[in-house]
């Protein structure tokens, strides 16, 4: 799911005008991007394969942990409208709608 973000994000980088630029912003996003991540992943370097799957579980979790601070009913229809709010913002996040 990251990548195709990642992926988007560096074709509006690389296309937007003026476009000789593009190479250059795509570098300084790689770079602004890569110092984070290569620390992350050494201070765990035990775990770096877990990482992807521990950060979708996370984005998927967090809004169900916030909906168990509420009355069960309240919590119910959060669950049941959960999954059509997480299918708006997937699509608005990876596809630009």
């Amino acid at each position: 799911m990251l990548a195709i973000l990642l992926f988007h994000l560096y074709e509006a980088l690389f296309s937007y005008p003026p476009v000789y630029k593009g190479v250059s912003r795509v570098m300084m996003l790689t770079a602004v991007l890569a110092y984070p991540a290569w620390w992350v992943i050494s201070r765990n370097r035990h775990q770096w394969y877990a990482m992807p799957c521990k950060g979708a579980a996370f984005m998927f979790l967090l809004p169900v942990a916030f909906l168990q601070q509420f009355s069960p009913i309240i919590t119910a229809v959060g669950v049941i409208i959960l999954p059509a709010f997480f299918t708006h913002v997937l699509r608005g996040l990876f596809f630009f709608y």
